[in-house]
């Protein structure tokens, strides 16, 4: 017996046509049979007329533009200088010098300069049908702050002979600097791998845009969502090149046709070890997340409806991992512009200005108060800073008698200095030590600044006392035996009604005991501290007497 098609009320949203620009929603009774359909309508409506799944234009926004005029290497503008866009282009003025420290370059004569860039970037990347593009040498796409990316292929080969090409990674890492770049014979500096100083790789998260390829499609750090939806949690791109299983290098990846003798490269050995030469990897399908150009099709933060994208690898202690960027050939096509560099508009643009982000600091708290210290010790205690937004170091300064530091323990100065990673300065705990060598009040700030601009003061107020000097007339008080080994007797003559308390501390200052009577009348307050279960050692009895205060050392033997 057939099924009867159920029927219910379903609101059915009718998209009016766009010049009008409302939705009119009114309630028919449709079947189950045509739910689906209906459903699958209203969302492709929605999507054509931009009503949801909108996703943002990091193609314009990304760039990592110099608004205020920082220099990079050789005093060089630094970063991007300019963006402008069309409907299908993105046009970035970059000087390829990036705005953190550069070089030096071991083994490397070059140097880097002021390039004058104008890439050209499409907006809307499409698959390259039939005949995919080769990935050359030299610029392949750039990243967010306009230093091209290189791909994995240093421009030589063994013997010359053009069939197994140098790993750029393993010839010439040792002329990296500290950010894994460095500059050609053309003075281009440049990353084979991923840009080190440009975003630090945190596999806590979802890894950061950082560039882009010159077909168009965005290129991202190594960690993504496991899943391509965009669930799953975090997981860190493999790539799906893998070493051969070759001890003698007479084939090709994909080919068992034995080479020309002249065309062989040599065997595996430690001078020439396996994946020194590109040639020493095959494209493994499904034996890592990525496809043969480096690239999946997922779900990202800045693009929730999902993008194809390309990841920068590395493995597990983020050490590069071959291709490193790009595979062997572009997903999409490559726009042949953007290789020169010197893609200026040819077509109406507009200019992106962005905003110019303002550095801003939080910090914990606003002053430090440290009381009473005997001179000759030290109190320490701490606050901590975080900042974003930055385009300079954040440089801390105490006042006079007051030290900074990251570590308690460690050595304190009167100046500190932190380094942000991209801007961003992580939660930073900061100690502050308070060491006399005179007696008397301590005012004074902490200053938090970061380039021209100034963050919040630190209101800092202490005291000091010197050991074993009364702050008001001979107090006539009596310590005995000094040096001790368990007991000690503490007296204190009074001549009136008067509250007494007597405190025992370590040289860090802290109170190891303490005692508070109210003595009634003329005598002597007299008290035993126990120093038995405490180590051989320096220790400070402080006495207060109503308004008089002394502190004396005592040492336990």
């Amino acid at each position: 017996m057939p099924q009867k098609c159920q029927i219910i009320s379903l609101p059915l949203f009718i998209i009016t046509p766009p010049l009008q620009g409302t939705i009119v929603m009114s309630t028919r009774r449709l079947t189950t049979h045509s739910i689906a359909l209906a459903i699958l309508i209203l969302f492709q409506s929605l999507s054509l007329y931009g009503i949801i799944f909108a996703q943002t234009t990091p193609e314009i926004t990304a760039w990592k533009l110099n608004k205020t005029g920082t220099t990079g290497y050789g005093g060089n503008p630094a970063d991007i200088q300019k963006v402008q866009y069309s409907t299908n282009y993105v046009y970035v003025n970059a000087s390829g010098i990036p705005s953190y420290t550069i070089g030096t370059w071991a083994m490397n004569p070059n140097t880097a300069a002021n390039k004058n860039w104008v890439f050209k970037i499409p907006r809307n990347p499409q698959p390259r049908s039939g005949t995919k593009v080769t990935v050359g040498l030299g610029k392949i796409g750039v990243f967010v702050n306009g230093v091209p990316m290189y791909n994995a292929d240093d421009g030589m080969s063994y013997n010359n002979n053009q069939t197994w090409k140098r790993n750029a990674y393993y010839f010439e890492k040792v002329s990296f600097d500290a950010c894994s770049g460095h500059p050609d014979q053309s003075s281009t500096y440049h990353h084979h791998i991923y840009p080190t100083c440009l975003q630090a790789i945190d596999a806590s998260k979802h890894s950061a845009l950082v560039g882009f390829s010159f077909d168009g499609y965005p290129v991202y750090g190594p960690y993504a969502y496991a899943n391509t939806n965009g669930t799953g949690g975090l997981k860190r791109m493999t790539p799906s090149y893998q070493k051969r299983n070759i001890t003698t290098r007479t084939t090709l990846p994909g080919s068992t046709t034995v080479l020309a003798a002249s065309l062989q490269g040599p065997v595996v050995s430690t001078q020439y070890p396996l994946g020194c030469f590109l040639q020493d990897y095959e494209f493994i399908q499904g034996s890592g997340d990525l496809d043969a150009y480096n690239g999946r099709f997922a779900v990202t933060p800045e693009y929730p409806n999902g993008v194809y994208a390309y990841y920068v690898t590395v493995d597990a202690d983020h050490i590069p991992v071959y291709p490193f960027i790009l595979g062997l050939q572009y997903y999409g096509t490559p726009e042949t512009a953007s290789i020169s560099g010197n893609a200026n508009p040819t077509e109406a643009v507009t200019e992106y200005t962005g905003t110019v982000a303002t550095p801003g600091a939080s910090i914990s708290l606003t002053s430090l108060a440290f009381g009473s210290t005997t001179v000759g010790m030290n109190k320490v205690l701490s606050y901590t800073i975080s900042a974003s937004n930055l385009a300079s170091n954040v440089a801390i300064t105490a006042p006079t008698g007051f030290g900074l530091s990251t570590t308690q323990n460690g050595s304190f100065t009167q100046t500190l200095t932190l380094t942000p990673a991209s801007g961003t300065l992580a939660q930073t705990t900061v100690f502050v030590r308070f060491a006399p060598t005179q007696s008397g009040s301590f005012t004074g700030n902490i200053t938090n600044s970061s380039g021209t601009t100034s963050f919040a003061n630190i209101a800092l107020t202490a005291s000091a006392t010197p050991v074993g000097v009364q702050s008001g007339n001979d107090a006539g008080v009596r310590i005995f035996p000094n040096p001790a080994n368990t007991l000690i007797t503490v007296q204190v003559p009074v001549q009136q009604s008067v509250q007494v308390s007597i405190s025992l501390r370590n040289a860090l200052g802290q109170t190891l005991l303490s005692v508070q009577e109210t003595q009634p009348a003329y005598g002597v307050f007299s008290k035993n501290l126990d120093l038995t279960n405490f180590p051989a050692g320096v220790y400070f009895v402080e006495v207060q007497r109503g308004q008089q205060s002394i502190i004396e050392k005592v040492i336990k033997q």
